[in-house]
């Protein structure tokens, strides 16, 4: 049991001691509700809020950057391209991608592979096909027997 217990600590220590502080830079602005605002509101209350998109697309955030400051590919997910059962794919850990016919997997760029990532994550995930309808049931047909003359 100590040595479980040991090892715990020793792991958390470790990555405590990698731990590398990053700068990075976020918009927040505190709004004063005015009097021409919602009767709900209550006048001169003031609320903090955070730019989190910008016509649509998520804003950068501190996660999003390595030890020297620098922009993450695909959100600091590493891509790797494995040889599965049904032939080559990509993946993130999250999603993947069979690799396209034609290309050779040991050919494919890491911007290919993360192009290849982003076009399945805004197809969405696959659908199943619907629910099959249960197949019509009939009449039991009526056995006519005929009797034997004695």
């Amino acid at each position: 049991m100590q040595s479980v217990a040991t090892r715990l600590v020793v792991e958390r220590e470790r990555e405590r001691m990698a731990f590398v502080a990053a700068r990075y830079w976020g918009v927040e602005g505190t709004f004063t509700v005015d009097a021409g605002a919602a009767a709900s509101a209550a006048v001169g209350s003031s609320f903090t809020a955070r730019l989190s998109t910008v016509d649509g697309v998520r804003v950068a955030t501190g996660r999003d950057f390595d030890d020297v400051e620098q922009l993450k590919a695909s959100a600091g997910k590493k891509v790797v391209v494995k040889d599965g059962r049904f032939g080559p794919y990509v993946t993130d850990g999250q999603t993947n991608i069979t690799v396209p016919r034609g290309k050779d997997p040991e050919q494919l760029t890491a911007e290919e592979a993360y192009q290849l990532l982003a076009d399945k994550r805004a197809k969405g995930p696959a659908t199943r096909g619907g629910a099959k309808k249960p197949t019509a049931r009939r009449a039991p047909t009526k056995k006519t027997t005929t009797r034997k003359k004695a």
